[in-house]
């Protein structure tokens, strides 16, 4: 069962960001370099450096259950050698985090976890990218099966 919709996914407030010791004072992310693109959810880097969206969970999830998906990106080039971060949270739980080195070639990660403890309860799925350089990135989907 498909988990999020890419048109429901909206600005994470900074309070309830658990990333915030990543996030800049000010970031700048307009509207228009994020939001659904070809069945996901695509964040343009070049003037959206930082990301951190939520939608609301449309089932419970409970420790156990199984979350998979795909991000992926184009090629990663900035002027500046340094690193991109990319996550999935359930609430203030990560689930699944990963962290690419840039430059790099495109790339496909996909994910696949069984939930841990502590996800229960979570009413919001989150994305969270933080990356340099014009880039390209895109939450393919974020898929659950519940036991």
């Amino acid at each position: 069962m498909r988990l999020d919709d890419p048109a429901a996914w909206a600005w994470m407030p900074a309070e309830v960001d658990p990333f915030i010791d990543h996030r800049p004072d000010d970031p700048t992310c307009p509207v228009a370099t994020y939001g659904p693109e070809s069945g996901g959810f695509e964040v343009q880097t070049g003037a959206c450096h930082y990301g951190a969206f939520e939608q609301p969970l449309i089932v419970e999830v409970r420790r156990g259950d199984r979350v998979f998906g795909t991000v992926w990106h184009e090629d990663l080039d900035t002027a500046v050698a340094g690193d991109a971060h990319v996550a999935i949270l359930l609430g203030d739980v990560v689930v699944w985090e990963t962290t690419i080195a840039i430059p790099a070639p495109a790339d496909v990660h996909p994910f696949d976890v069984m939930l841990p403890r502590g996800v229960e309860g979570a009413e919001r799925l989150g994305f969270h990218i933080h990356n340099h350089g014009f880039n390209s990135w895109r939450l393919a989907s974020v898929e659950w099966e519940g036991g």
